[in-house]
């Protein structure tokens, strides 16, 4: 069987003045059933997130799939997500074939979309240097899925955002929409009128799940019902952006969105239109009287749990508080080891531009792609534990009853 090769699209943004020089060619998979009736095996994308470039037949149960990128250059961040069955229970080998990098994210399988759990490692084989990744699979009628990471996608996002939106403190609203015409959202915790603000963003890249994961644990602790978590959304307005990136997420990107950039080197010259309504969303709420922005936090995945920070010698109100925010949390985990890499990066960052244009604190939260999810869920919790107190002692917060308003 021949590869077939993908359709081809370029989007030129014209609605957007400025963006039609960063649009590139994206190359869209083609959603099908690959059919195999010499074993009856079916192997198929034909659902939001997944990516198959290619499939074909390499033998009597062996199948090859081949993992290719939107557009290029782009970081690698080599996204798979598909699903396999057969008319009878069987075993099948499905190789990963990648031209452009080696294998990055360790399988993990759900027969439900839900629940997730990594593939054992004996049922894995690396070739040469991973650029190939051998799986055994066990498959029968029910369908079996198979991603890089468990899959939190634009649904999962609808869904979290309508439950928290029940809560009498949390407002829903659309920001916008994205290139491909999905809505981006955002939720508006605490004090609706309040000047003390924070901002959390996350899903710039529609890979990183784990990102998300954190980004998960750090709200559920800022709307729980702790004396703390009370204080704080009396005195601070937060502004949660959960995901930037709808279409790169639906349409199984490694990276980009659907002009093919990478939204977080955008930040300096807004060219795209995600970036664009986020920072327009953020400066609007600036707009109330003395208001200001107390931490800027972006949630994204790497290979490892890190902090990317500014330096110390850079200005920020409030003062040192990144230093002493990751300290507490140190002392709080002292058997979790709090990575932090600080630096003045020239890349258009989306904490870049908070530290220049907001003069805020600012991080770049990354957790690792095979960070224990339990432990994510504990050390961001115990983040935004931290981070509350410490925003309550900052100095000059602004209170309400002195604002004029």
């Amino acid at each position: 069987m021949r590869f077939q090769p993908a359709k081809v699209i370029l989007l030129f943004a014209l609605a957007f003045p400025g963006s039609v020089d960063a649009a590139t060619h994206v190359t869209f998979q083609k959603r099908t059933v690959y059919a195999f009736p010499q074993e009856q095996v079916y192997i198929g994308n034909k659902f939001p997130g997944a990516r198959i470039s290619a499939c074909r037949r390499l033998d009597e149960g062996k199948y090859e799939i081949r993992i290719l990128p939107e557009n290029r250059p782009i970081n690698f961040s080599p996204w798979y997500a598909f699903e396999i069955w057969s008319d009878q229970p069987r075993d099948v080998r499905v190789t990963l074939s990648y031209s452009d990098g080696f294998h990055r994210y360790k399988p993990k399988v759900s027969t439900d979309g839900k629940h997730w759990k990594r593939l054992d490692p004996t049922q894995i084989t690396m070739g040469p240097f991973r650029s190939l990744a051998d799986l055994r699979l066990r498959i029968g009628r029910e369908r079996l899925r198979v991603a890089g990471q468990e899959m939190i996608g634009n649904q999962q996002f609808h869904a979290w955002l309508g439950a928290l939106s029940k809560k009498p403190f949390v407002a829903r609203e659309n920001v916008g929409k994205s290139l491909g015409g999905r809505p981006i959202d955002a939720l508006t915790v605490g004090n609706p009128t309040g000047t003390n603000a924070v901002v959390i963003i996350s899903r710039q890249h529609p890979p990183e799940s784990t990102g998300t994961l954190g980004l998960f644990a750090f709200v559920d602790a800022l709307v729980g019902e702790s004396d703390l978590a009370r204080k704080f959304r009396e005195r601070f307005t937060t502004l949660i952006v959960p995901c930037l990136n709808p279409d790169g997420v639906h349409e199984g990107h490694w990276r980009h969105n659907l002009n093919g950039v990478d939204l977080n080197r955008d930040w300096k010259h807004f060219v795209q239109p995600e970036t664009r309504m986020i920072r327009d969303r953020i400066l609007k709420m600036l707009r109330k009287t003395r208001s200001r922005v107390f931490l800027f936090i972006d949630f994204h995945s790497t290979h490892r749990d890190v902090f990317y920070t500014g330096t110390e010698d850079e200005k920020t109100f409030p003062p040192r508080f990144i230093p002493q925010w990751l300290s507490s949390l140190q002392k709080r985990f002292p058997d979790y080891h709090v990575n932090i890499v600080a630096n003045k990066t020239t890349l258009a960052v989306s904490k870049a531009w908070a530290l220049e244009a907001l003069g805020c604190p600012a991080v770049t939260y990354e957790f690792g792609d095979h960070t224990d999810r339990k432990l994510i869920s504990r050390i961001a919790d115990g983040a935004a534990q931290e981070a509350m107190q410490l925003l309550l002692d900052a100095p000059a917060l602004i209170n309400d009853e002195n604002s004029g308003e």
